[in-house]
């Protein structure tokens, strides 16, 4: 049976962190987060915007509990002010969505789950991934000047072909809330770009080197030790 928004279990009581939340699949998840009773945290990097995405959420479910974050991912500094008022206003985050379209946080939710196996603490990383989505991050990639020379080329087929954000956004949601979802596991389309959320192997060879890698460069761009302790 297809997983939808309705297995989606009740979240009320939980606190669901949300990044990119003002738009596209992170929209779509913290829209559906709140449905189901979720405070969720907004962090976005526009506010304008956000401040429209809530209005929105509010208009389908008018009981939603929202909170909105200042974040851009592309500042270390914006990161550390986020987290720190995150830390300040919540004793805890039950539900974390790096909602982003980059890659090598393939490598980083596989490593970050040995982390956890090795402290032995309770919480779980999951990997998902969209499929081929018409959502605004293509858009907004092209007109950013991102993407590469391919960029225009995924763009155009995103908006013929791709599948629509309330799907694509699915593959993040289960991970997220799933009951029988597992750290480390995997989920993306059925038919890798498009088709229902479902668990798909982890068959990336030499994966281990890859995860050591990006740990290591990590640690070394950022000056934060990625090290899991327990506590």
């Amino acid at each position: 049976m297809a997983f939808t928004v309705d297995s989606v279990p009740d979240l009320t009581g939980r606190v669901a962190l949300v990044t990119g939340a003002n738009g596209g699949l992170g929209l779509e998840t913290a829209a559906v987060f709140a449905s189901k009773g979720a405070h969720v945290v907004m962090a976005m990097r526009d506010q304008e915007k956000g401040a429209r995405a809530m209005a929105g959420i509010r208009e389908q479910t008018p009981t939603a509990s929202l909170e909105a974050v200042e974040l851009d991912l592309a500042s270390q500094a914006s990161v550390v002010e986020a987290a720190a008022a995150v830390r300040r206003d919540h004793d805890r985050i039950d539900i974390l969505v790096n909602n982003a379209g980059v890659m090598a946080n393939y490598h980083f939710g596989l490593g970050l789950q040995r982390e956890f196996e090795r402290a032995g603490v309770r919480a779980q990383s999951l990997v998902a991934h969209p499929g081929l989505s018409h959502s605004d991050l293509q858009t907004t990639t092209v007109a950013e000047g991102g993407g590469g020379p391919m960029a225009p080329f995924f763009a155009w087929l995103a908006a013929r072909t791709g599948m629509e954000v309330a799907d694509g956004a699915m593959p993040q949601i289960r991970a997220a809330t799933d009951p029988a979802a597992r750290g480390g596991e995997f989920y993306g389309p059925r038919f890798m770009n498009n088709g229902p959320a479902v668990r798909r192997p982890v068959l990336r060879p030499g994966r281990e080197r890859a995860i050591a890698t990006l740990w290591a460069v990590s640690e070394r761009e950022t000056g934060v030790s990625m090290m899991v302790e327990a506590g």
